[in-house]
């Protein structure tokens, strides 16, 4: 009986707080790097090949809208450009694979931290990317160029790989400079769970780690 309620209380002040805060929408414009590995699905080649994995650099690019339910509650959109892939080092070549997405998520935010002109949320949702481009390079031990070509999308290993989806995670810290202008600081991690797989292909799936600093306003 105390612990309904205890729920009851909060879903009485979650209402007042809504019902008394000016909702709002703000926007942003964030540019940063990620940092990618790739899993194989198959187990036996992911085994065979993942002590010679590395994690390789890019650079993301995202624009995002967020609404703002409540203090401690929004929803943001966001379109981004990333660059994924991997690089590997075996004993006599090495090389890196790079792959161009262009990713949409939905997150949920709940803030939990707030200072006179901080703001401090953990978020948590699901993107879809699809595949644009793709490049390798391959260098041998002495750094003479082995191989260096744009990734045709008929390739096995990593053709089915143009659609993906799955969970993304982070957390975001907004400093506001004025009352409807901040400059925001993303740490989050993507995770492909799901992707247009075809039987008997040995291929891969994406993991980001993506941290970004935008510029962000008030619309409304």
């Amino acid at each position: 009986m105390m612990k309904l309620r205890i729920f009851a209380v909060i879903i009485l002040c979650t209402n007042i707080i809504n019902f008394s805060y000016a909702q709002s929408l703000e926007t942003s414009l964030s540019f940063g790097g990620s940092l990618s590995s790739v899993k194989y699905v198959d187990p036996a080649a992911w085994e065979a090949i993942k002590p010679y994995l590395k994690p390789k650099l890019g650079y993301t690019l995202d624009l995002s809208l967020e609404y703002l339910f409540s203090p401690v509650l929004g929803i943001r959109t966001q379109v981004a450009y990333t660059q994924k892939g991997f690089a590997y080092e075996y004993t006599y070549r090495q090389g890196w694979k790079r792959f161009n997405y262009l990713d949409i998520s939905t997150q949920a935010h709940f803030y939990f931290v707030f200072l006179p002109s901080v703001e401090i949320s953990a978020y948590m949702g699901a993107f879809g990317g699809y595949w644009l481009s793709g490049y390798k390079f391959e260098a041998d031990y002495r750094g003479s160029l082995l191989l260096g070509e744009k990734i045709d999308f008929s390739d096995t290993t990593f053709a089915y790989n143009r659609l993906e989806a799955g969970p993304v995670a982070g957390f975001r810290v907004k400093y506001w400079q004025t009352g409807s202008q901040a400059i925001s600081l993303d740490l989050g991690m993507q995770y492909s769970t799901v992707s247009n797989d075809r039987q008997n292909v040995a291929g891969t799936k994406n993991r980001s780690l993506l941290l970004t600093i935008g510029y962000m306003w008030v619309i409304k």
